[in-house]
């Protein structure tokens, strides 16, 4: 069980500069093709955005990049 809160990034959250974080948690980011699984989406407590993700997003579907890391 996670004790922190769980912030996932994705395209319909809300605004990460609008977020109260507190002093602790947890953000999950998926990947460019599946997003975050649907068994752990079931531990996000909030969703959370912002323009570089949504830009990001934009242009790995576009321009088929892909990220290494």
């Amino acid at each position: 069980q996670i004790k922190q809160p769980v912030f996932g990034a994705m395209l319909n959250g809300e605004n990460i500069y609008q977020t109260d974080f507190g002093t602790e948690g947890v953000v999950v980011l998926g990947n460019e093709g599946n997003g975050i699984r649907p068994e752990i989406q079931q531990l996000i407590q909030k969703k959370i955005t912002n323009e570089i993700i949504q830009i990001i997003y934009s242009l790995f579907h576009q321009f088929n990049i892909n990220l290494f890391c």
